[in-house]
């Protein structure tokens, strides 16, 4: 009887490890994922600020042209 309640409780232990590393596989894939999300939100926020810059100065430039 002890053995048979032993060997269940190893085979839930077994199975919630799985489901855990399971999860953890899938949390680890969603969080490269939105890293590499971020990363590109990141590179474009850079293209959008130094083509901003680029504009206010083209727009100082025709500003100070006008008589």
């Amino acid at each position: 009887m002890e053995n048979s309640v032993e060997a269940r409780a190893m085979q839930r232990v077994d199975a919630v490890t799985k489901k855990t590393i399971s999860t953890n596989s899938r949390q680890r894939a969603d969080i490269l994922n939105l890293h590499k999300e971020v990363d590109q939100m990141q590179r474009n926020l850079e293209r959008v600020v130094k083509e901003n810059q680029a504009l206010r100065f083209e727009i100082d430039v025709k500003r100070s042209q006008v008589p």
